[in-house]
């Protein structure tokens, strides 16, 4: 959304900008688009709990028109208004038609429910409830494709099965595949996530047993998985595969418990990432967003796990990410690994607006990352030029192994 800052810190990066950062990634006149998560900030509760709430309704809610009714579903005609004109500032606001003849696949994540993925003594937010569920589903089905029919991806996974959908598609998870050069994986990790302690999992089995067969099938070139959570990295909420939490002093801990936290989410990351980290003739690769970052780094252990071939992590940049939504703005830290976590740090984690450009060929898949952030009170006519004229803040390349 665009709206005016608050205490001199803006909340959403300027529409204008957003567009421009977006048309610099088309100029390089890409064969597909991945867009990893949060498209949609409108967080229902989890807004009222914060300290600039009246100055986020006054600038931002009011102006879409009457607050959602949380009681009745979006296209209700409660709802129907208010509802459309957020997406449609939002999603359709950005892309409008640039991306009418790329193949674009729109993975989602917390606040595409609608809510902030929090826990304390007054509210937790996943799973989510009812009118997250519908407002993702409602999103989805007017705004942006569900992923193709795949064959070797099994048809009973969630997100498949929508009413209304073509036959054969998911909502929730999907597969890229050219050929035999690649495969990848993206795949939902909020809409299931239980609370089931040492059992817990953030996503479901079904979806866990396909993405490491997926992994161990090493009939592609190469393979990469996009999660809308991000692996390795942290900044210490409650939503990431691992325990670190902020003690007093806003510094990362192991030794405190983290509210809400369940184990069995991070037994379930080992188990992903001992079959990604397995492969014997691609190397494994993790593409993802969620942390508001840009970063590179190879994972080489995680808690007792070492990896037989490092697993490499590409955060990808956030297109649209204010002042205020960085994580050392919104938490007092910025994203780092897990104290759990061996890294070898290739690009260390910047707070910057960005987008990645993947090249692949047989041998190697090249990752480049631009970065560009706005300075205090810059014109928008300044950011754009600069934007125009951006320049590769890192390239990093990934061999096949084999």
């Amino acid at each position: 959304m665009d709206g005016p800052p608050y205490e001199g810190n803006t909340l959403f990066l300027d529409m204008d900008a957003r567009k421009q950062l977006l048309a610099k990634g088309m100029s390089f006149q890409p064969d597909l688009v991945i867009s990893n998560g949060d498209h949609i900030y409108w967080d229902m509760k989890t807004s009222k709990n914060k300290p600039f709430f009246d100055f986020y309704k006054e600038n931002y809610w009011d102006p879409m028109g009457d607050e959602l009714d949380l009681t009745v579903p979006m296209l209700d005609p409660e709802n129907e208004e208010t509802f459309l004109n957020v997406c449609n500032h939002q999603i359709a606001g950005l892309y409008g038609t640039t991306l009418r003849s790329t193949p674009s696949f729109f993975l989602t994540d917390d606040h595409d429910l609608f809510e902030n993925d929090e826990f304390d003594d007054e509210l937790a937010t996943l799973p989510p409830d009812s009118y997250g569920i519908n407002a993702g589903e409602t999103t989805q089905f007017l705004y942006y494709p569900e992923f193709l029919p795949d064959k070797k991806m099994p048809y009973w996974l969630e997100g498949s099965g929508r009413t209304g959908r073509a036959s054969g598609a998911n909502m929730l998870n999907g597969t890229i595949r050219y050929g035999d050069l690649l495969e990848a994986n993206l795949y939902e990790c909020r809409r299931n996530v239980n609370y089931k302690e040492k059992h817990a999992k953030v996503v479901s089995e079904s979806v866990e047993r396909w993405l490491i067969d997926r992994s161990l099938d090493e009939d592609t070139r190469h393979y990469f998985q996009a999660p809308s959570l991000a692996l390795c990295y942290t900044s210490g909420k409650l939503g990431d595969w691992y325990p670190d939490v902020l003690n007093g002093d806003d510094e990362l801990t192991l030794d405190e418990p983290k509210p809400g936290w369940q184990h069995g989410w991070l037994a379930q990351h080992q188990r992903l990432t001992e079959a990604l980290g397995s492969q014997k003739e691609r190397t494994p690769v993790v593409v993802q967003g969620d942390l508001h970052a840009c970063a590179v780094a190879r994972m080489c252990q995680s808690e007792d796990i070492k990896y037989e071939t490092p697993i490499e992590v590409i955060l990808t940049g956030p297109l649209g990410t204010g002042d205020t939504g960085f994580p050392s703005s919104y938490r007092n830290t910025p994203a780092s690994s897990s104290l759990l976590v061996d890294m070898d740090e290739k690009l260390e984690a910047v707070e910057k607006n960005g987008f990645t450009i993947i090249e692949i060929t047989r041998d190697e898949m090249k990752f480049t990352l631009y970065t560009w952030r706005p300075h205090k009170n810059e014109p928008i006519s300044n950011q754009i030029y600069r934007i125009n004229n951006l320049e590769p803040t890192f390239c990093y390349i990934v061999p096949r192994q084999g």
